[in-house]
């Protein structure tokens, strides 16, 4: 399902966080979060979200991407 997709894509890229300072764990635990609070298959706003949220791991993630996440977190279930 997408889901299961999306929330295997979160736990690997969490996992790649290989430099110290890095916050890509509690970033994708965020992620993971949303979408676990989503009863339905997550929208096609939500999957696009979550897939450009899961491109932002490709580099470190500092605690101003832990901010801006948790601002947009908010507007989760208007997607």
């Amino acid at each position: 399902s997408v889901r299961d997709a999306l929330d295997t894509a979160l736990v690997a890229a969490g996992a790649d966080s290989l430099q110290p300072g890095d916050l890509a764990l509690p970033y994708a635990a965020l992620l993971r979060a949303l979408l676990a609070m989503t009863l339905a298959a997550p929208t096609a706003g939500q999957s696009a979200f979550l897939s450009q949220s899961i491109g932002r791991l490709s580099s470190p993630v500092d605690q101003q991407a832990i901010t801006a996440l948790s601002a947009q977190m908010g507007a989760w279930a208007t997607l």
